[in-house]
C-alpha cells in the first residue's frame, strides 16, 4: 500500500458498533442455542504497542491513527489511541474497534505521530495531523492478524517521505474478540400444575423471558417452543448470553402463556427472577410459584403452578475467530463443468466473461490467507477454462 498524506484525508468516519452486530439468542418458536446463529461478522478490538521508535528522538509523545482501506481505494479512519508522554516503547490502553468480516479483504493502515506539546490538552479526535510530526507507518490485512495463534502481528514501521534506510521501529497489533457475547448460560425449564386455559383440551404453554430495564419496562430476549396439550411441560435447554441478560443479578421477567394460533396468547402466570436465581433453584431443586395479577388493584394471586430449573450450565460460546485462530482446517473440492450442453463431449470455448472469471478475483484475496493450496487450484481452473 502506498503512503497516504494526512492532509489529503478528509471527512474521516469513525466506525462504531452497529445494533445487531452481535447476534442475540432469540429462539423464536424453537429452542436453538445462540452460537448457531453466529455470522461471519465479529466485533474485535485491536491493542497497539511500539518498540524502538526513532531512537534519535528522546522526548517522543506518540499516538497511532488506524485506517481501513475500502474497496474503492479510499481510507476510513477507525480511531486513534491516546497520547503517551515521553515514551519510545509505548503500550496504549485505548483499543480500536474493528468489525471483522471473513468474506472481504480488510487492509489496515497504521500511522504513528509525535504530538506536539502545545496540543496535549486537545482531545485526540480533534488533533490536526498535519500539525504533528510523522514518525512512521505500517500496513497489514486484518485476516493476517486473526489467523495467527496469538492473534497478533509485529510490523516494521517505514517512512516513505524520508528516503533513507533508518530503523523506525516496530508496531505490534493484537486483536481480541469482544467477550460480552462469549459467556452464556444454558438453562432447562420445567413447569408443574399449570392452570388450564382451554375448554376442550389442555393448555399449550410456552415461556417468554424478558429483561427488565431501568425505566420499568421490559425487553423480550428469548422464548421457548410450544408444548402442546400439557399442564406439566418440559422444554429443551435455552441458551442465554451475557449480551442478553447483562449480569447474573439483573432482574428478568418470566411469563408463561397458553399459545393461540391467532396470536392472542393467554397469560397463565409470571414471576421475576435473575440468572443467579435460576442457578439457586437448580442447586436447591425447588420450584417457584407463578403469580397472576388480580382484578383488584395492587394485588396478585399466587398460583399452584411452579417453575423448576432442571439444568443450569455456564458455557463459553466459541466464535468464528476462535476456530480460525486455533488452526481449524477445512478441506473442500471444486468441480467445474466446461462442457457444452449441446455437444456433450466438446469443451465449450469461453469467448465471453463467465461467472467464474468474474468471481475468482474476489475469491483469491479473501481465501489465500487461509488455504495454502488455493493458488495452485486456481491456476488449474484458469488453464481448464482457456482450453
Amino acid at each position: 500500500m502506498s503512503s497516504i498524506e494526512p492532509t489529503f484525508i478528509k471527512d474521516l468516519q469513525l466506525v462504531t458498533p452497529k445494533d445487531g452486530m452481535e447476534t442475540p439468542c432469540d429462539t423464536g418458536e424453537s429452542t436453538v442455542c445462540a452460537n448457531e446463529d453466529y455470522h461471519c461478522l465479529t466485533n474485535i478490538v485491536t491493542q497497539l504497542n511500539l518498540k524502538g521508535v526513532l531512537d534519535a528522538i528522546i522526548n517522543s509523545d506518540p499516538m497511532v491513527v488506524v485506517y481501513e482501506k475500502k474497496r474503492d481505494g479510499s481510507f476510513v479512519e477507525l480511531g486513534r489511541t491516546e497520547v503517551i508522554m515521553n515514551n519510545l516503547d509505548p503500550i496504549w490502553i485505548g483499543k480500536i474497534l474493528v468489525a471483522y468480516q471473513f468474506e472481504i479483504v480488510q487492509p489496515l493502515h497504521f500511522q504513528v505521530y509525535d504530538v506536539d506539546t502545545k496540543y496535549h490538552s486537545v482531545p485526540t479526535k480533534m488533533l490536526k495531523l498535519q500539525d504533528q510530526d510523522f514518525l512512521g507507518e505500517a500496513n497489514c490485512v486484518l485476516s493476517e492478524i486473526v489467523t495467527t495463534k496469538s492473534c497478533s502481528k509485529t510490523l516494521n514501521l517505514h517512512n516513505n517521505r524520508v528516503p533513507d534506510s533508518k530503523n523506525y521501529g516496530t508496531i505490534t497489533v493484537h486483536a481480541e474478540e469482544t467477550v460480552a457475547s462469549k459467556n452464556s448460560v444454558e438453562v432447562a425449564f420445567r413447569c408443574t400444575r399449570l392452570d388450564n386455559k382451554d375448554f376442550f383440551s389442555k393448555s399449550d404453554p410456552f415461556l417468554r423471558i424478558s429483561r427488565i430495564i431501568e425505566t420499568g419496562g421490559s425487553i423480550p430476549i428469548c422464548k421457548t417452543g410450544v408444548v402442546n396439550n400439557k399442564l406439566n411441560p418440559t422444554w429443551p435447554p435455552l441458551c442465554l448470553t451475557t449480551q442478553q441478560y447483562v449480569s447474573k443479578d439483573n432482574p428478568l421477567l418470566i411469563e408463561c402463556f397458553d399459545f393461540n394460533s391467532n396470536g392472542d396468547h393467554i397469560l397463565i402466570g409470571k414471576l421475576q427472577k435473575s440468572v443467579a436465581d435460576f442457578e439457586r433453584l437448580h442447586k436447591e431443586k425447588v420450584g417457584e410459584n407463578f403469580i397472576l395479577p388480580s382484578p383488584r388493584k395492587g394485588r396478585e394471586k399466587v398460583l399452584k403452578g411452579q417453575l423448576f430449573v432442571d439444568s443450569f450450565v455456564e458455557k463459553q460460546l466459541y466464535s468464528f475467530i476462535d476456530y480460525i485462530s486455533s488452526g481449524f482446517e477445512l478441506n473442500f473440492m471444486v468441480v467445474v463443468d466446461f462442457t457444452d450442453p449441446v455437444l456433450l463431449w466438446k469443451i465449450a470455448k469461453c469467448t465471453n466473461e463467465t461467472a467464474l472469471k468474474r468471481g475468482l478475483p474476489f475469491l483469491v484475496p479473501v481465501t489465500e490467507v487461509f488455504i495454502d493450496s488455493l493458488k495452485m487450484l486456481l491456476v488449474d481452473l484458469f488453464c481448464m477454462e482457456f482450453l
